[in-house]
């Protein structure tokens, strides 16, 4: 399943905020050590599931990830260091069982049949660190992942690569273009996140 995420309305109103009065700049983030951000992306997903004697099952599920950005360095060309951490996920699903609501700070909702399958992966998921470099403009230089437990801490996901669950631990951060922008400009920055289907046995 892939979840596509159009993030340019808000670089966009960024731009037209700070840049009207300043005239034509090149834009580019200036993040300082020590610095830490809440970040808090929301996610819409729709399953179906074919066969049954009722035809096609239709699956609806809501989920929300609640992280940490820390910034740990910012280089003299610009390039800054920061660490990713998952604080909280929430997840909600509508299916032929009726609502589910799963939420990692809830240890009642972790104790309900969707609960106990996604009770492992939870507390997994809030131990992982994932540590990248990011250009001025906001492009991923260099990213790893790592566990508070070691090697053996990283979870497996089915259909999902170490690099793919670096790009969900990150989250959205805007990408500026490499040119002066001015109020009234915009872009465009489209990023496809695969997630597991989660939904899948409801």
């Amino acid at each position: 399943m892939i979840i596509r995420r159009n993030i340019g309305l808000v670089a966009a109103a960024c731009v037209c905020l700070v840049a009207s009065s300043l005239g034509a700049k090149e834009f580019t983030w200036k993040l300082e050590p020590g610095q830490t951000f809440d970040q808090v992306v929301k996610q819409e997903m729709t399953t179906t599931i074919p066969g049954g004697p009722t035809g096609a099952v239709e699956v609806k599920a809501k989920m929300e990830i609640t992280g940490e950005w820390k910034v740990l360095d910012r280089d003299s060309d610009g390039n800054t260091t920061f660490e990713a951490r998952i604080k909280r996920m929430k997840m909600q699903m509508n299916g032929p069982q009726g609502n589910v609501t799963v939420d990692s700070d809830d240890k009642e909702s972790l104790q309900t049949p969707v609960g106990q399958q996604l009770g492992g992966l939870f507390p997994k998921l809030k131990k992982l660190v994932v540590t990248q470099k990011m250009s001025p403009q906001g492009e991923i230089i260099e990213s790893k992942i790592t566990s508070t437990d070691g090697e053996e801490g990283l979870p497996t996901l089915p259909g999902i690569s170490s690099d793919d669950l670096k790009e969900m631990m990150a989250g959205d951060n805007i990408v500026f273009p490499k040119k002066d922008l001015k109020p009234g400009d915009s872009w465009t920055q489209t990023k496809a996140t695969p997630i597991p289907g989660l939904g899948g046995g409801l």
